[in-house]
């Protein structure tokens, strides 16, 4: 049972911040402290058995009143929160759970409304300190102002004794408990009043002392954050595991904001970088792990946040990352139909921006292929967006893609380094498939000799028709120029859609259905070569500029091309 400790009993004077160490020798000892401290403080007890001298020890903590009411009590290795009201000193009573033996115990107190001895913490800043004791609570304050919120990011560093984890303990100025971390770990916290915070570093469940590095951001305005521009690729560094690189980036309502995030090296542990993007409030928006993209709505905001960390704290390396507005891209190159355009992607995680003009239903091919490597491994794809940032199409690796337009007036392009992996130039080609640009007119029974020269390049052709004609494509390759090369000629109709298509040597019959104009596409099989090609196009159902033959006639002709078809016509009956 714990008496009511007086004056007379030997009080032992202590200090806010200060940690305590001593013994209960008999089983009905009490050790009694006083603690000046001023009216509606929070008090702050950390208790810890350290060793056990006779029977069942358990320690415990009894804080009175100046008047010798009981404030509050903590039987064991805990926390004791005691708001003292209009008190002025307390006791600080150590005996024996139950009396039940003897044993040496440490503590430590400390206010949480306003903790004593605090460090001033900058923001954005990191900061080592120590904790030399397992109950010591290393005290710091952070200005901050309503509605704010702060990340506070703590490591241990180094091992002093025992088992240690550094946590983190966050109140308010009024004392109020606003966040606990757990062991080497971030917390997030949201301000609601007050103008300071109280942050007190401790060992977590107080097995051991130790070193440690701690950082604090606001994440509504970081402190010290670099001004990004859209369309910029940043290389940088995580020098210590708490430490959060921060960015802004101003941007419009409802934009869409595109981040391709690649780790460049590694410092120290295990290295991966964490990206994370947050509102004007400090809302978090969304984020990535590691190596890849994340695509977010901005919402209503005209500034968005983007911070760089390490995954659970356990390493320091380099990255590299690029941000995009995917809806209206940034620094955007005017891609023309039908023209080949050359370009290099000089980072692992750049976007080479273009924009095409459309029409709603348009059917598009857009054709990428790489040219020379820069750096690692390169290839390039392409990625397509409509004028409200949705993804409509992605390539493979240096290959075609066809994506159908269902609204807007333009689409971004955006040509990329496939996973991430190097760097390298490429050529890239667009084309209207429903209405090819720079097409050469055909006529029926002509042939054709020409030749790619370029491996994503695309001749087009446009043939009209009747409803319901059947055409017959026959197809030739004249010569090799580089590579593999084997012509694809491909039959569209009016709309972009697909009617047919033939590799290399050989014929395709097609009928054309309802429509007046088919567009007639050469290209190289897999953009792997380069080379020539010959080929004729006839309709198979009224023949274009057949002569007459005769029943019973004799005539003599001429094949002039590999591909040529002498058109003639039989009168005949049922």
């Amino acid at each position: 049972m714990i008496i009511w400790p007086s004056v007379g009993m030997g009080q032992t004077p202590i200090s806010c911040g200060q940690t305590v160490t001593g013994s209960i020798t008999t089983v009905s000892g009490v050790n009694t402290y006083t603690l000046a401290i001023n009216a509606n403080d929070q008090v702050w007890v950390r208790l810890h058995s350290v060793s056990t001298n006779l029977g069942s020890w358990t320690p415990e903590v009894s804080v009175y009143g100046s008047g010798g009411s009981l404030l509050g009590r903590l039987a064991g290795d805990g926390n004791l929160f005691v708001p003292v009201g209009a008190n002025r000193t307390v006791t600080v009573a150590l005996s024996a759970q139950n009396d039940a033996g003897t044993g040496g115990y440490e503590f430590t107190v400390q206010k949480l409304n306003n903790a004593c001895n605090a460090s001033v913490l900058p923001c954005g800043q990191v900061v080592s300190g120590t904790v030399n004791a397992v109950t010591g609570m290393e005290a710091y304050q952070l200005a901050v102002s309503p509605g704010d919120q702060v990340i506070v990011n703590v490591h241990s560093t180094t091992t002093l004794s025992g088992a240690f984890a550094a946590e983190t303990f966050v109140t308010d100025e009024f004392g109020n408990l606003v966040g606990i971390s757990l062991g080497d770990s971030a917390q997030e916290v949201f301000v609601t009043n007050g103008n300071y915070l109280n942050v007190v570093v401790v060992a977590n469940y107080r097995t051991g002392t130790g070193t440690y590095s701690l950082m604090t951001e606001r994440l509504d305005n970081p402190c010290g954050a670099k001004v990004l521009s859209c369309g910029q690729t940043v290389a940088g560094s995580i020098t210590n595991s708490v430490a959060v690189n921060f960015y802004s980036l101003a941007v419009n309502p409802n934009d869409q904001v595109w981040v391709r995030m690649h780790p460049t090296s590694t410092t120290s542990g295990t290295w991966m970088p964490v990206t994370s993007m947050y509102d004007e409030s400090g809302n978090l928006l969304g984020g990535l792990t590691n190596d890849g993209n994340f695509y977010l709505p901005v919402g209503a905001n005209g500034t968005v946040s983007l911070g760089v960390s390490g995954l659970n704290e356990d390493g320091t390396g380099g990255y590299e990352f690029t941000v995009q507005r995917v809806n209206d891209v940034c620094d955007a190159t005017t891609l023309k139909c039908g023209q080949l355009t050359s370009g290099a992607v000089d980072s692992v995680t750049g976007m080479e921006p273009y924009q095409l003009a459309v029409s709603p239903g348009d059917q598009l091919l857009l054709d990428v292929h790489s040219t020379a490597t820069l750096s690692g491994a390169f290839n390039a794809i392409t990625l397509v967006l409509d004028d409200e940032g949705n993804i409509i199409g992605e390539s493979a690796a240096d290959s075609s893609l066809e994506v159908t337009v269902t609204n807007g007036i333009y689409v971004n392009v955006l040509v990329l380094a496939n996973q991430r992996t190097g760097t390298g130039t490429y050529n890239l080609l667009a084309q209207n498939l429903n209405d090819p640009c720079d097409a050469t007119i055909l006529s029926c029974g002509q042939t054709v000799t020409a030749s790619i020269t370029n491996v994503v390049a695309a001749n087009f052709y446009t043939l009209a028709v009747n409803p319901n004609d059947q055409l017959w494509v026959r197809l030739h390759a004249t010569s090799t120029i580089s590579g593999t090369w084997m012509p694809v000629a491909s039959v569209y109709d009016e709309i972009g859609n697909l009617l047919g298509e033939l590799t290399n040597d050989g014929n395709l019959y097609l009928p054309v259905g309802a429509n007046g104009t088919v567009s007639l596409g050469v290209s190289a099989l897999n953009e792997n070569g380069t080379g020539g090609y010959e080929f004729t196009v006839q309709r198979v159902n009224d023949v274009c500029n057949a002569g007459t033959l005769a029943c019973g006639q004799i005539i003599t002709g001429t094949v002039g091309s590999v591909t040529a078809m002498e058109p003639y016509q039989v009168a005949v009956a049922p």
